[in-house]
């Protein structure tokens, strides 16, 4: 199989949501299509009873695969860079959220031509995972935070959006999923605010220790003469 052609410059390395990403450079399928559809059509012209004929046949179905490598455009992908931090359940919680956005994101793109509102609402929870996702990767110590949001709320949420969009797709939906999709999009009112608090939550010391070292720092002002 062709290895991805590594990256080589700056450009080849953005990042996005507190995520690394690395472009690759790889070739299509398409080369390989054309190559094994040249045995079928010179069979027509060469039947391959005879060695000569195979070989003849393989000589051209190599040509065409080879031409079409140089004349179809490569694929530009972009793969994310998954680095560790050296603490296993950081890693392990930074993938998790990764994941989960993700894949709310699909909900979110898989409603959003019929139903943007519910989109909208997909769509920002998967932010917010990624903003606590951050917040996590630069104070590891905020992990004990979110354990009951890891284990119960995100899994829940994931659920429900995978839920939502199986009942969207029914082209003729009955009472029942009507019923369903209802109370999906009434709680994804109530998430998406709830994640938003979760992720302020992970700021609640670094709120009192900023007010604890304004008021040490204007009172040894106030003692000095300084304010």
């Amino acid at each position: 199989m062709p290895q991805p052609k590594q990256p080589t410059t700056d450009a080849d390395v953005m990042e996005k949501d507190g995520r690394r990403y690395r472009r690759r450079t790889v070739r299509t399928a398409g080369p390989i299509w054309i190559a094994a559809a040249v045995w079928p059509l010179a069979a027509l012209l060469f039947p391959p009873s005879k060695p000569i004929h195979i070989v003849w046949i393989a000589l051209a179905s190599l040509g065409a695969g080879l031409l079409a490598d140089r004349l179809i455009p490569r694929e530009e992908r972009w793969e994310e860079i998954c680095s560790s931090s050296g603490n296993a359940e950081l890693d392990d919680v930074a993938a998790r959220l990764a994941e989960e956005a993700d894949a709310l994101e699909l909900s979110r793109a898989a409603v959003a031509d019929a139903f943007p509102d519910a989109a909208a609402r997909l769509g920002s929870i998967a932010g917010t995972c990624l903003r606590i996702r951050q917040a996590l990767l630069e104070s590891p110590e905020d992990l004990p935070k979110v354990r009951r949001f890891l284990n119960y709320y995100l899994p829940v949420t994931q659920k429900l959006a995978d839920k939502y969009v199986r009942v969207r797709r029914e082209k003729e939906p009955t009472d029942n999923l009507r019923q369903i999709a209802a109370d999906v999009e009434q709680a994804l009112d109530a998430i998406d605010p709830a994640f938003v608090r979760q992720y302020d939550a992970l700021f609640s010391d670094d709120a009192l220790d900023i007010s604890t070292d304004i008021a040490v720092l204007e009172t040894m002002l106030a003692r000095d003469g300084l304010n």
